[in-house]
């Protein structure tokens, strides 16, 4: 078993899954061309080291990818990977990262190879293949929200963001980066105002809450937490006794 680096996970799905035709190449840049400035502007991260600036000749050779998106995928799964008790199936990142651009493409999730030119893999849609591999607390967290609200996508996408996001260490949850790896068509607007509205809902319903790397679902126990404090409501002679008590 070959573990690879992620510049040659990166050469490999280029050019095993991602390679374009000859007549594909010219039209991709043509349509970079025409949305370059609002691309870099609605997928630029905040607070972070990680590169995500993208280029015409990366953005032809990664599409639909947006570059940063395999070095981010590799990290995701690495993180899985990490975590006690992942499924002993859940391969090396290289085999995990090939597979996954395969199944971008093809599977009945996501199927972007039938999506009109200048549709983006978002971080939800990577979400949605590698689902089975994360914890059943989380998988359960995420069916809830789409149960709570059938006729609104975004919290579940915004939700499923952050539930990636927690495997990256370098990478704040901030409203900002949820946005921005949620962008999902080339030349649209930014994402950002339905994250924020999701986000209120999220921590309102106490899905969600904030710590100082941006926002995490919450565990079970935390929710039990709240829900017992929450039952400790006394009235204002119950509180004056307890401040006398102190």
């Amino acid at each position: 078993r070959i573990d690879m680096a992620p510049a040659d996970i990166r050469e490999v799905a280029t050019r095993r899954v991602l390679a374009k035709t000859e007549e594909a190449e010219p039209l991709l840049r043509q349509r970079y061309d025409q949305a370059a400035a609002m691309l870099k502007t609605h997928t630029r991260l905040e607070r972070t080291a990680r590169h995500s600036e993208v280029e015409r000749e990366d953005f032809v050779q990664f599409y639909p990818y947006l570059p940063h998106f395999v070095d981010l995928s590799i990290d995701i799964v690495s993180g899985i990977r990490l975590q006690p008790g992942a499924p002993r199936t859940f391969g090396g990142s290289n085999r995990t990262i090939i597979k996954q651009a395969y199944e971008m493409l093809v599977s009945d999730r996501t199927a972007l190879a039938d999506m009109p030119v200048g549709t983006l893999v978002s971080l939800d849609r990577i979400f949605d293949l590698i689902e089975g591999n994360l914890s059943s607390e989380k998988q359960m967290d995420i069916t809830n929200i789409m149960q709570r609200w059938p006729d609104d996508p975004w919290p579940a996408r915004t939700a499923k963001a952050i539930a990636l996001l927690e495997y990256v260490r370098d990478l704040p949850r901030t409203e900002a980066n949820l946005a921005a790896l949620l962008y999902r068509q080339l030349g649209g607007d930014s994402p950002l105002p339905e994250v924020q509205r999701a986000v209120e809902l999220l921590r309102n319903a106490q899905f969600i809450r904030q710590t100082e790397n941006g926002w995490k679902l919450q565990t079970a126990q935390e929710k039990s937490w709240i829900a017992e404090r929450n039952a400790h409501s006394p009235n204002p002679r119950e509180r004056n006794d307890i401040v006398e008590d102190q």
